[in-house]
């Protein structure tokens, strides 16, 4: 197929060569015209017929049913009272953290994390345009165990930043959590 491949395009190019020279001559002795034969088309497949509908084969299924898909959202937060938050440039969870709870409460921000399950997969990166939901701290602060949630998501999140190397970080997140 290589050797052949190029002795085609020779012969191509020859023929082209044959009718744009040909084009350009006036008188010619003994006109022969050029045909060049289009490639043979391959023959087209024989139509199908319709087939005669089967029916469905019967399948047991004995596997229970799905269970509907869960909301992505931890149960134990209260999110009564909710705020939604269209991230901007130039937003950071501690900075709304700090909006939404006070300028002192910006090592909440796992808080918004944990209500946004789904959509912060890294407290550092927040997209613009993204919706975040912020629950309202003191509600779920009051409750026993939206509480216990919160402080165990706080000390999680401690670990994040250890494995980060971010001391400040780690040590205000453990500290906010033992003091809850």
């Amino acid at each position: 197929m290589k050797r052949r491949t190029p002795l085609i395009f020779l012969l191509l190019f020859s023929i082209l060569f044959v009718i744009s020279c040909a084009s350009g001559q006036e008188t010619v002795q003994n006109p022969e015209p050029v045909r060049v034969s289009e490639p043979a088309k391959a023959p087209e497949p024989p139509k199908a017929e319709p087939a005669a509908p089967n029916p469905a084969p019967v399948v047991k299924n004995d596997a229970p049913p799905a269970a509907p898909p869960k909301d992505p959202r931890p149960s134990a937060l209260i999110f009564d009272g909710a705020q939604r938050h269209r991230v901007v440039w130039g937003d950071t969870l501690s900075s709304l953290a700090k909006k939404y709870y006070g300028p002192r409460n910006g090592y909440y921000f796992p808080i918004i994390m944990l209500a946004s399950a789904g959509v912060v997969s890294n407290p550092d990166v927040i997209i613009p345009g993204t919706i975040l939901t912020i629950p309202d701290l003191n509600k779920n602060l009051a409750d026993p165990q939206a509480r216990s949630k919160i402080k165990s998501y706080l000390k999680d999140t401690a670990q994040l930043y250890e494995r980060k190397r971010d001391t400040k970080t780690r040590n205000q997140l453990i500290q906010l959590s033992n003091s809850l």
